[in-house]
């Protein structure tokens, strides 16, 4: 019998590693897509705001934007109000990737830090 319970002993720690393993991984791989989407939420709003400004100030000033290809201060404008809808749209889905990650932290920790470990 002590063969079959060191045994059975032994799964138990393989299956308890191999769950960690897992959880450590899909931690990984949040931590990552989380910084991926707030880095590109960053450049997306940035880019939209200096398209805005810069095209709205070109308007007031009574000037066409970017008159080497022909695009009316109007039209840039709408393109700056537009790359800041997708900014915002980026944000969003920062911030549930971010309650995700808190998830998979949580999970994490529970795997990692239990008492019998």
């Amino acid at each position: 019998m002590s063969d079959l319970s060191r045994l059975a002993e032994g799964d138990a720690v393989v299956a308890a590693e191999r769950e960690r393993f897992l959880a450590e991984e899909e931690l990984k791989a949040s931590r990552t897509r989380f910084l991926m989407l707030n880095r590109s939420a960053r450049w997306v709003l940035l880019t939209a705001v200096t398209l805005t400004v810069v095209s709205l100030c070109a308007s007031l000033a009574g000037l066409s934007f970017l008159r080497l290809v022909s695009i009316p201060g109007s039209v840039a404008t709408l393109a700056g109000v537009y790359l800041m809808v997708l900014s915002m749209r980026a944000y969003r889905r920062l911030s549930r990737a971010r309650e995700r990650q808190v998830e998979i932290v949580d999970r994490y920790r529970q795997t990692v830090w239990t008492p019998g470990s």
